[in-house]
């Protein structure tokens, strides 16, 4: 399901089946990437930010591998990721990604 368009509303993934307010107009998206790209994009970020932390990870919690250079190595992991997760949210549009799992009706839901 494409997001947006000029002719149709939006509805979220899991909350409801109704449209949302706020996102039923089409959103101006300079990096056109079709639906397939932007999964393909996603799943090598996913890929990409798991083992990254798990190579850090692995480095910081074995006392083995926590010496000098190896500890470079597991912060330039967590740099890795947290730039991979900056990536993927540039691709996916950081209003289509609040749209998408509708946050911005959170603080209604939180506060009543």
């Amino acid at each position: 399901m494409e997001i947006g368009g000029p002719n149709h509303s939006f509805t979220p993934f899991i909350l409801t089946n109704e449209a949302l307010i706020g996102c039923d107009k089409s959103f101006s998206n300079s990096k056109d990437f079709s639906s397939s790209e932007t999964g393909f994009i996603a799943l090598l970020a996913l890929i990409s930010i798991s083992t990254s932390v798990a190579v850090a990870y692995t480095i910081f919690y074995n006392e083995k591998l926590r010496v000098h250079p190896s500890k470079l190595i597991g912060y330039m992991c967590i740099c890795e990721a947290a730039s991979c997760f900056s990536a993927l949210i540039w691709v996916i549009d950081p209003r289509r990604y609040s749209c998408y799992f509708a946050w911005h009706y959170l603080f209604n839901y939180l506060t009543g």
